[in-house]
């Protein structure tokens, strides 16, 4: 799907549909959301949110699978696509807890914390509450101070909205 081969993307997602159907009960949640993803992501690719959001509502998987030692299993991606979803469809409190699951608790989740951070600050600058955004800004320079190159410009308009914001940064 990354590399625009949306068709080879639709067969994985039949392929893993079907595995899901055949597979035992410990695998076949798995399969089941790792199919529904696949399919959300094409609905994203034809401009399709809300099915795009529907999908990663029906493949979401429970702790209960057993299967959230895996990374794929927590989902991070999916969790963090729909709060994307939920926000680009004008669901932001919604999206505020969406982003909050990915919170680093697990090495896979780790490299949406501070996107999380960012889209919360975002979210909650926009919702009117500046106090909400500020913490939010200061924990994404916190944790990308020493960044890659390639993401210090997010850092810097991070320091800059958040100079802006009434209480000044404090």
């Amino acid at each position: 799907m990354r590399l625009g081969d949306l068709a080879a993307a639709a067969r994985y997602a039949a392929a893993l549909a079907a595995t899901s159907s055949r597979t035992s009960a410990e695998v076949r949640p798995f399969a089941h959301g790792l199919a529904e993803s696949l399919r959300a992501h094409l609905a994203l690719q034809r401009g399709d949110s809300a099915e795009a959001l529907a999908r990663l509502e029906r493949g979401r998987v429970s702790g209960s699978e057993g299967l959230l030692e895996t990374p794929f299993g927590s989902q991070a991606y999916e969790r963090f696509s729909r709060a994307e979803l939920l926000r680009q469809l004008g669901r932001e409190r919604e999206a505020l807890g969406w982003y909050a699951s990915v919170a680093g608790v697990s090495v896979d989740q780790l490299v949406y914390l501070g996107p999380a951070h960012l889209r919360q600050a975002e979210t909650y600058e926009s919702l009117g509450q500046p106090d909400e955004a500020a913490e939010h800004y200061r924990r994404l320079v916190g944790l990308w101070q020493e960044c890659d190159p390639e993401l210090r410009p997010i850092v810097k308009d991070a320091e800059r909205r958040l100079a802006r914001l009434p209480s000044g940064g404090k």
